[in-house]
């Protein structure tokens, strides 16, 4: 786990829904001031003794602990996050009061300086302690702490979501969107091979010429290998050597060969069925075209 620096971006969404048949949150809200957001994620450990020794050991995740300091949490959130009746201005706790189910999201600054970014799913907070006293000659701030449990949804028992702002699959665009929403776009739909250059069947190419396919949406730069692009002889089948680059976008894939192609050849392309989108997708079906060289 990465060293961290410092926190930041807290937020809270209600938790509206939790049922075999799905999970769903309100929007997710700021709470400014974050100081501290601790996280302890618990475990139980089993180990069976046989033959005078230990045989087997079996590990069960459990709740998680978070602990957040703030600089202020003002009383509406206070009473929201803990169940308590607003009316107008006041909150008026009872005996009866549960707080609801919330999920919490906040961005930990890593000692690299990228961003990591959590949302954990389902949590209930419990009220917090007041320590008030008068103020003396020195001043004294006091920030607010609160601390709650969480664990796992019923629909899937997912518990939390992780995103690496220095992943090799990280794009701007997650980092800007993560706190929009709790849980991440639903997305079914196969990457596709919207273009290609050469194109399908051209002729005259340029000996010296790369290979480039760009897709329907950014895809996995993990399933970017030399196994999955291939730029073949059409007669032998002879594969060609070079080396895959992407864009910032992850949609465009260039091959760029080690050596000059053949003049008056033909070679073919293929990209397989391995290649996955950012949702683990795999394409539907393979592309294979083909070009001739001037």
């Amino acid at each position: 786990m990465a060293m961290r620096v410092g926190v930041k971006s807290l937020y809270y969404a209600l938790l509206t829904s939790d049922t075999s048949a799905g999970v769903s949150y309100g929007t997710p809200v700021a709470v400014p001031g974050l100081n501290k957001a601790g996280l302890t994620r618990k475990s139980t450990r089993d180990t069976f003794y046989a033959d005078d020794g230990p045989y087997d050991t079996a590990l069960a995740k459990d709740v998680y602990e978070v602990e957040l300091i703030v600089a202020d949490l003002p009383l509406a959130t206070y009473n929201t996050l803990m169940g308590i009746t607003q009316v107008g201005a006041e909150g008026r706790p009872t005996m009866n009061d549960v707080s609801p189910y919330v999920a919490l999201g906040f961005a930990a600054t890593k000692a690299n300086g990228n961003l990591r970014y959590y949302w954990l799913y389902k949590g209930q907070f419990s009220p917090a302690d007041e320590d008030n006293e008068s103020k003396g000659n020195t001043a004294k701030l006091k920030p607010v702490t609160i601390k709650a449990t969480f664990l796992g949804h019923i629909y899937d028992r997912s518990q939390e979501r992780i995103l690496d702002a220095d992943d090799p699959n990280y794009l701007s665009s997650m980092g800007a969107a993560f706190f929009s929403s709790v849980l991440p776009s639903a997305d079914s739909t196969p990457p596709t091979v919207s273009s290609i250059v050469p194109a399908a069947n051209a002729t005259g190419i340029a000996v010296g010429s790369t290979v480039a396919w760009t897709f329907s949406e950014a895809i996995d730069v993990n399933s970017i290998t030399a196994g999955n692009f291939v730029v073949f002889a059409d007669t032998t089948g002879t594969a060609v050597a070079g080396a895959l680059t992407y864009n910032a976008g992850h949609t465009v894939v260039t091959f760029t060969p080690t050596a000059n192609l053949t003049s008056a050849a033909v070679y073919r392309t293929m990209v397989n069925t391995d290649v996955k989108d950012m949702s683990g997708n795999r394409m539907a079906a393979p592309s294979i075209t083909k070009f001739t060289c001037a």
